[in-house]
């Protein structure tokens, strides 16, 4: 009888255990999604930037006001950066989608401009959870490209 609830003992604190690294694994798993664009979200990541405006009018306002143009080169174009928005508004993964070739002033001060938005992004959501999401935006480096309709 002995040797009988001491196998059952194993048996519990196994099981106990399986379950409790489950649970550590599936949280894991939950931190390290990534949504983007092309999944379905409740909400997806919303720009602010003073005066709580969002959107393009946010966005165009913020690069006005901290955009230094490359003095080094003479350049006109659309740099693409792609990053992650974490669930607490900061940015990680900044890096260069799409650039303007031979233009690499350009790029390092669209990293620099986008390093400037952590916290003024509002995350994802899917499900009432705020999810990591994966995002592009457009630099424009051309002083008409913010005034278009």
């Amino acid at each position: 009888m002995n040797i009988f609830n001491s196998i059952i003992l194993i048996v519990l604190f196994w099981v106990r255990t399986v379950i409790v690294l489950g649970q550590e694994l599936s949280t894991q798993e939950a931190d390290t999604l990534l949504f983007s664009f092309k999944d379905q979200v409740d909400s997806y990541p919303e720009f602010s930037y003073k005066d709580k405006k969002i959107g393009k009018e946010s966005l165009c306002e913020f690069y006005n006001d901290k955009l230094n143009y490359p003095q080094e080169q003479d350049c006109q174009g659309t740099v693409y950066v792609i990053f992650t928005i974490e669930k607490d508004s900061t940015l990680t993964n900044i890096r260069i989608l799409w650039g303007i070739p031979g233009c690499d002033g350009y790029d390092n001060e669209a990293l620099r401009l986008v390093s400037l938005m952590t916290h003024l992004w509002t995350p994802a959501r899917k499900e009432d959870e705020i999810v990591r999401f994966e995002m592009v935006v457009p630099v424009f480096f051309s002083f008409s490209r913010c005034n278009e309709n």
